[in-house]
């Protein structure tokens, strides 16, 4: 038995066109700027996550050595709007000339938008034996790149934070 085969003719062309080329570059710029801009906020919400944890932490160590005493002495925390800088200072009175303040820069990325506390101060001076506050009211964090990412710290009038 004859076998017949049918030759099909293919043609085979080398290389990409140029439409080809443009179109793959085209979807990988689409998609490494989405993979780029998600890892900006993320590393944003991480900023303002480990800033929000530093003050808690701040607050919370400031109130302990009011309550305990440490060298017979009040502590407090300053805090300046529009800046990353939280100062912790001995006393019942923030003096920015005092050579006992601990300044502690929070990330580059993050500020104190907003400092709404009772008796409208910028400090919170924690009362020994009990850790109370007469400034209690909220401390409000925000990433400098936008106005929607942001973190609110609340201090009690017993000198609890959350």
């Amino acid at each position: 038995m004859k076998t017949h085969f049918m030759k099909k003719n293919f043609s085979f062309r080398n290389g990409f066109s140029l439409f080809e080329i443009v179109l793959v570059v085209a979807i990988l710029a689409i998609i490494s700027s989405i993979y780029v801009g998600s890892l900006i906020t993320v590393d944003e919400k991480q900023a303002l996550t480990g800033s929000e944890m530093t003050v808690r932490s701040i607050l919370g160590e400031t109130r302990s050595k009011t309550i305990s005493s440490e060298y017979n002495a009040q502590y407090g925390v300053h805090f300046e709007e529009g800046t990353g800088t939280v100062d912790i200072f001995s006393g019942s009175v923030y003096d920015p000339n005092s050579s006992d303040i601990i300044h502690v820069i929070l990330n580059k990325k993050v500020s104190i938008a907003s400092v709404q506390l009772h008796n409208n101060e910028n400090d919170v001076v924690f009362d020994r034996i009990f850790g109370s506050t007469d400034q209690y009211g909220t401390i409000v964090l925000q990433t400098n790149s936008d106005d929607i990412s942001y973190a609110t710290i609340t201090i009690y009038a017993t000198g609890v934070v959350e």
